[in-house]
């Protein structure tokens, strides 16, 4: 099994307190743990930079994601809550999600999964988005 290192890279201001990585993947994983996205970097016009604040057992669960051992616990509620509150997914927009998956990953998902990681992935979005969001206001010197 091949492992990944991933590229961890400090800012000018080198905090111990922030871990900052460029893979999606990662920090779709630290999301769903729980460690708190706390910035966005996107000085790099190529990719975005995702920054972190550090917390207990952060390097953990980032050698475990990388070993392909993590395992995040499926949140069903918050998944149900998410899908009755905020977003509906159509049937046409599972089928779409299936599709690309298949595409991406080879691997074929059924109904209810492609939901869950469909919601999760908007979930994903709204963070980044607010971070965004955050970001622009700091620059614009409001609080």
């Amino acid at each position: 099994m091949a492992t990944k290192k991933t590229k961890v890279v400090a800012s000018s201001e080198d905090n111990s307190d922030f871990f900052y990585t460029f893979d999606l993947g990662l920090s779709a994983a630290l999301v769903s743990v729980g460690f708190s996205l706390v910035s966005l970097d996107r000085e790099n016009l190529r990719k975005v930079q995702f920054v972190f604040r550090r917390g207990d057992g952060m390097d953990a669960v980032i050698d475990a994601y990388w070993a392909d051992h993590l395992e995040v616990q499926r949140r069903c509620s918050k998944t149900a809550s998410i899908a009755n509150n905020t977003m509906r997914l159509t049937d046409e927009h599972i089928a779409e999600f299936q599709m690309l998956y298949r595409k991406h990953f080879g691997v074929d998902i059924g109904k209810e999964e492609a939901l869950e990681k469909g919601l999760r992935l908007i979930r994903l979005m709204e963070l980044v988005s607010r971070a965004i969001a955050y970001e622009q206001n700091q620059s614009k010197g409001n609080t």
